[in-house]
């Protein structure tokens, strides 16, 4: 199998870039399938000087009248630290759109894949951030690390009589191609329904389990999940006598990055207001212009409930209303560029934060509102 390279000029932000907004996502393309389970905070690090700041009570702790006052206490030492955050993934075509391709021959190029890194939170103002992917710099020290192609394929579905569904998963720690076979020996639901797997290069040898809709691990990396919308049916070709599979999926070994890929990017100035109490001024004078408003671009005029509100009944506020000076524009990814997060009041530790928070966001006219979920 031939080793995963980055599609020129598809690393974004790209290195050297500079005034990237604060809530960008940092991605890659790669030029074939690549194994999902080997992309993690190991593999794909983002990394920035670590400027943490903490404020609030917590810090009366430190006051030790007995020890002699440090005036560098709160300096930090510019460690760099690590962006928390989430990886998505998405199949591309050779011209780098989205493509609905599935591969279940394990030739491993059916699309490419598209990683995208989400930090948990916006990152800060003007600062240097660092991208590091990680591959195997020398593959013949029998250490296998970083970002390797694809090792378990699409699940293939046989002739199936029932309606449950079924995915083989993983990322397959095993060294030579083979082939996971799945086939249901007792009719059910799941949690009574139960199946047996093999793999072709040892079609004997069967082990027979009970079908969950939590993925069960069957060997070397590899995982079954059922899913709970349908049963799952003994099939002709096992009544018969016959050995197809209700479910199978290739299996192949990885091939790694053949280098390790760093580049750097440096955030803008964040340019964050509060949204204007007042309405922009009237002027006259001006001939048609007389009795309009002058607006500077778009801009948010309304926000509900108002900036910095506290004391709001929980069961009561379940919305936030934002309305802008103009329509918005349909059809835009609104759940990727609106970001809710739940910090502790005052950065009061003793009040927990909860983080991100599920939303869902409705549009109408030049009004953007914000359900929590």
């Amino acid at each position: 199998m031939t080793a995963p390279q980055i599609v020129p000029n598809t690393a974004s932000p790209a290195n050297g870039d500079l005034g990237i907004p604060l809530a960008h996502t940092i991605s890659v393309i790669f030029d074939r399938e690549i194994d999902e389970s080997t992309v993690n905070a190991g593999t794909f690090i983002v990394s920035g000087p670590e400027t943490d700041l903490m404020t609030g009570p917590g810090l009366l702790l430190a006051q030790d009248p007995l020890r002699p006052n440090d005036d560098d206490f709160l300096i930090s030492p510019k460690y760099e630290g690590i962006v928390q955050g989430t990886y998505s993934f998405e199949r591309l075509d050779t011209s780098n759109t989205p493509s609905d391709a599935f591969d279940y021959t394990g030739g491993g190029a059916q699309y490419r894949t598209k990683v995208t890194f989400t930090p948990s939170r916006p990152l800060s103002a003007s600062v240097l951030y660092t991208v590091l992917l990680a591959g195997d710099e020398d593959i013949e020290d029998g250490l296998n690390t970083g970002i390797t192609t694809r090792t378990v394929f699409d699940t293939l579905a046989g002739s199936i009589l029932g309606t449950g569904r079924a995915e083989i998963t993983g990322g397959y720690l095993g060294s030579t191609t083979d082939k996971f076979n799945i086939r249901i020996v007792e009719t059910g639901k799941i949690g009574e329904a139960k199946f047996v797997w093999s793999k072709d290069s040892q079609p004997a040898l069967e082990f027979e389990l009970t079908t969950s809709s939590t993925k069960q691990l069957l060997t070397d990396g590899v995982y079954v999940q059922f899913f709970t919308d349908g049963t799952s049916d003994v099939d002709d070709f096992i009544v018969n006598g016959g050995s197809d599979p209700d479910w199978s999926a290739v299996v192949k070994a990885g091939e790694p990055l053949a280098n390790n890929y760093q580049w750097s990017f440096t955030t803008g100035s964040g340019s964050i207001t509060a949204p204007p109490e007042e309405t922009s001024t009237v002027i006259g004078g001006l001939g048609d212009l007389v009795g309009t408003q002058v607006t500077e671009g778009f801009q948010i005029v309304e926000v509900t409930p108002d900036v910095r509100d506290t004391n709001l009944d929980p069961t009561a506020t379940t919305a936030v209303l934002i309305r802008f000076n103009k329509n918005l524009q349909a059809g835009q990814d609104f759940d990727s560029l609106v970001r809710v997060v739940a910090d502790a009041v005052n950065g009061d530790p003793e009040i927990p934060a909860t983080g991100n928070i599920a939303k869902t966001i409705t549009v109408s006219g030049d009004t953007l509102t914000i359900t929590f979920n």
